[in-house]
C-alpha cells in the first residue's frame, strides 16, 4: 500500500536562500538532492541532522568494518525494515557489488551484522541476547557505538521515509521489482 503523500517536496525552485544553500553545501559533498531530502529541507535543521549525522557515522564506521559491510548492513536493516526507498538504495549498492542475496557467502562479520539487522527490524527493543553478544564480542565499545547509532540513523531514515510516504526516486525505480 503506498502512503499518500502528507508532506510536499521542496524544489530549488521554491526554495528559500537557507534552503538553496543547504542544497548547494550537500551538492557540492558529492551527495544527491533525494525525494526523502526534497522533503526534510522543509526544516535544514532536520535536514543537516539527519543527513550530516548519519553520513559522518557511515565515514567512522566504514574505517573500522569497512564500506562492504557498511552496504551489507544497510541493505539488511532497510529491506527487512520494509522501506522501499532505502531498500532500493541499498539494494542498488549490493547489485553493484556483484552480490546475489541468496547465494552470497558473507563472511560471519556480515553475517553477524545481518543477524542484528533483522533483529532490530523485528522488534529494536528486544534484540536477542546471542545475536548482541556476537556484536559485542567482535567489535571495541567504540566500534559498538558506531554500529548501534548506524543503525538509528538508518531506521530513522526508513521511518521518516515511511511515515510520511517519500515516492521512491527515478534513479532507483530499475531496482524495486530487481530480485536480488
Amino acid at each position: 500500500m503506498e502512503r499518500k503523500k502528507v508532506i510536499s517536496r521542496i524544489t530549488k525552485e521554491q526554495a528559500s536562500p537557507e534552503v538553496l544553500m543547504a542544497m548547494a553545501k550537500h551538492e557540492a559533498l558529492g551527495y544527491r538532492i533525494t525525494n526523502m531530502k526534497e522533503i526534510l529541507l522543509h526544516s535544514v535543521v532536520a535536514f543537516e541532522s539527519l543527513e550530516g549525522g548519519g553520513y559522518a557515522v557511515d565515514a567512522e564506521l566504514s574505517k573500522k568494518i569497512g564500506t562492504r559491510a557498511l552496504k551489507i548492513f544497510g541493505y539488511a536493516l532497510s529491506h527487512a525494515n520494509e522501506c522501499i526507498i532505502c531498500g532500493n538504495y541499498f539494494k542498488r549498492l549490493i547489485v553493484d557489488m556483484g552480490i546475489t542475496w541468496d547465494t552470497f557467502q558473507f563472511t560471519d562479520e556480515e553475517n553477524d551484522l545481518i543477524n542484528f539487522a533483522n533483529a532490530l527490524a523485528e522488534d529494536p527493543n528486544h534484540v536477542p541476547d546471542d545475536v548482541y553478544e556476537k556484536l559485542q564480542n567482535r567489535y571495541d565499545e567504540e566500534t559498538l557505538v558506531l554500529v548501534v547509532v548506524n543503525a538509528c540513523f538508518l531506521l530513522a531514515n526508513n521511518y521518516f521515509n515511511n511515515i510520511v510516504g517519500t515516492q521512491i526516486d527515478e534513479y532507483l525505480k530499475p531496482y524495486e521489482e530487481m530480485k536480488i
